[in-house]
């Protein structure tokens, strides 16, 4: 955990012991019965692909400290490794993840359409933005995260001039050996990505964008640490890592593609053979909590769902930037996308 997550940390759980006081006394009757139901189930497990540990485990502790008696088991990895596990559980007739959060929509829809996920609307889904709420019409999954994906570059190897202001500026011989990308096979924030461009310019994007030789990882959080490492000056990423890097003086600086952002909806919903449903009912409506996304900007400069969090240091939300919209139907392409990806591009 670096300096900056470390203090937003110390500071926010001090802040949240006298939060959780104050909360007590104003939590609604109905929170009140879930929460002495929860008790009784003592513990739940949050599969999440979302964002990283860190900010995982911040959610986590200022969760217990709202709600003390009832403990969140985290398991984060990337979008397709935490479905794997979860089909694996499944296979293997196991209940372990209560709540299932994914930057992958096409996982909510085929859980769906299996029968296993519960419907459950939280007391906070009517208090989110407008752009953000009703992401399944039967409140089987909800949006709990966002990203815009946008292109970062360091500073201090491509200049202002040469720096991409459109996708496919990334396509010039310029940049041949410096761009870093994810894996859509992998990472669903990348998946989204790949298809918003591939419906935009076709897959000729891509067979042009092979020329110049692109560094893949997996998730799209690997692209920072490869331009952390200075083995590659270009790539894309949610909006937040990049700006928070140059507030604490890194060369990087972010840039909304002038041809659009692509705009993600991370959801989360309730497995219905969960073993503590009240403890991830009480869980998936913390999610949509100011707290929780308060967290979430302070952390990792993150989009807000909420109209009380702000979004800061040049932070956007959906309305304020031209975007490549990807729906729920556009991600029931991604599997045949994932196999153009391998020829294209090998992993």
């Amino acid at each position: 955990m670096n300096a900056w997550k470390k203090l937003v940390v110390a500071t926010g759980l001090a802040l949240l012991g006298a939060a959780a006081s104050a909360h007590a006394q104003t939590m609604s009757d109905a929170t009140r019965k879930l929460y002495e139901a929860a008790k009784a189930e003592r513990e739940m497990t949050w599969y999440i692909s979302h964002f990283g540990l860190d900010n995982a485990t911040a959610i986590e502790q200022a969760f217990y400290k709202r709600y003390p008696g009832i403990k969140v088991n985290v398991v984060r990895a990337t979008a397709q490794v935490i479905y794997q596990r979860l089909n694996q559980d499944i296979l293997a007739n196991t209940a372990v993840a209560d709540v299932y959060s994914s930057t992958d929509t096409s996982h909510f829809v085929r859980l769906k359409s299996e029968g296993r996920l519960l419907s459950y609307r939280p007391e906070n889904a009517d208090k989110v933005l407008p752009a953000f709420r009703n992401m399944d019409a039967d409140n089987q999954y909800h949006a709990t995260s966002g990203a815009i994906i946008v292109i970062a570059y360091r500073t201090d190897k491509i200049s202002d001039a040469d720096a991409p202001k459109t996708w496919t500026d990334l396509l010039d011989p310029r940049f041949k050996g410096k761009l870093s990308f994810g894996h859509p096979a992998y990472s669903g924030y990348v998946g989204a990505w790949a298809l918003a461009l591939e419906k935009k310019y076709g897959w000729s994007y891509f067979e042009k964008l092979r020329a110049n030789n692109p560094q893949i990882g997996r998730s799209i959080n690997d692209v920072i640490t490869m331009l952390d490492a200075g083995e590659r000056s270009v790539g894309h990423a949610g909006d937040g890592p990049f700006r928070k890097k140059e507030i604490e003086g890194a060369p990087y600086r972010t840039v909304f593609p002038e041809d659009g952002s692509v705009v993600i909806l991370a959801g989360s919903g309730i497995l219905k053979n969960s073993k503590s449903p009240n403890a991830a009912k009480l869980f998936l409506d913390y999610l949509l909590d100011v707290e929780s996304q308060q967290i979430r900007v302070d952390m990792d400069l993150a989009m807000a769902l909420r109209p009380e969090v702000k979004n800061t240091h040049g932070g956007k939300g959906p309305g304020d930037v031209t975007t490549i919209p990807v729906s729920e139907e556009d991600m029931k392409n991604l599997p045949a996308l994932n196999d153009r990806w391998r020829r294209t591009f090998g992993g």
